[in-house]
């Protein structure tokens, strides 16, 4: 997947692209 913004959420522990 391409990513051009990556910001990981420590709460969810999920990575979010966009």
């Amino acid at each position: 997947f391409k990513t051009r913004n990556c910001q990981t959420s420590l709460s969810s522990g999920k990575v979010e692209s966009f």
